[in-house]
């Protein structure tokens, strides 16, 4: 046996095991398109690998496993929060808010309330839910950027088209509106921090 198939027989054995890396795994791609005989070793190990679990004795459980394992779980405090997951779990690369966490804050405009759920300094955007009362009316504005809504409830009527639950609307950089809301309406919506008032 060559040097190079003493090569790609021990990546396909480690392969079949899921256990090469990157690098690995792209010599592994050249060997098989370079030998093909390589493959056929592939076929043979995978099957192996498929029949290790068969091969092992099963152990016997102890009938009182779970109720002691529960017993456990309940008497240890918890060190996760409402989650059920430690609070640094999704960090840094996921926010989560929970529902029961938000704080609805009065918004510039009459009848609205507003939680910031993401602000981008850098991009100077914000994502937030939005909640409206009934007889809302946002007064005219021009949008810096993109303006996307998310409707969740209620409805909100931009130039004369009414937009429920489950709507998505996409406002482009530019444009002007002043929306409005007959009973109501709770939206997400991603902003630019640059929308202008206008007179």
């Amino acid at each position: 046996m060559s040097k190079i198939d003493r090569y790609c027989f021990e990546l396909a054995a480690l392969y079949s095991l899921d256990l090469l890396d990157e690098r690995e795994q792209d010599s592994m791609k050249t060997c098989l398109a370079e030998h093909p005989a390589c493959e056929v070793e592939l076929v043979k190990f995978a099957e192996v690998v498929a029949a290790l679990p068969y091969g092992v004795l099963p152990l016997p459980v102890n009938p009182n496993l779970k109720d002691r394992l529960f017993q456990r779980i309940a008497s240890e405090p918890s060190p996760c929060g409402r989650s059920g997951l430690p609070p640094d779990f999704f960090l840094p690369w996921l926010t989560l808010i929970q529902t029961i966490e938000l704080r609805w804050e009065p918004y510039l405009v009459e009848k609205i309330e507003i939680v910031n759920l993401h602000l981008d300094f850098a991009k100077r955007e914000a994502i937030c839910l939005l909640r409206a009362e009934p007889g809302m009316r946002y007064p005219p504005h021009r949008h810096a950027g993109a303006e996307e809504i998310l409707m969740l409830e209620g409805d909100l009527i931009i130039d004369d088209i009414t937009y429920g639950a489950g709507d998505y609307i996409c406002s482009k950089a530019g444009s002007v509106h002043a929306p409005y809301s007959s009973s109501g309406c709770k939206f997400l919506i991603r902003a630019s921090f640059d929308d202008e008032f206008l007179p």
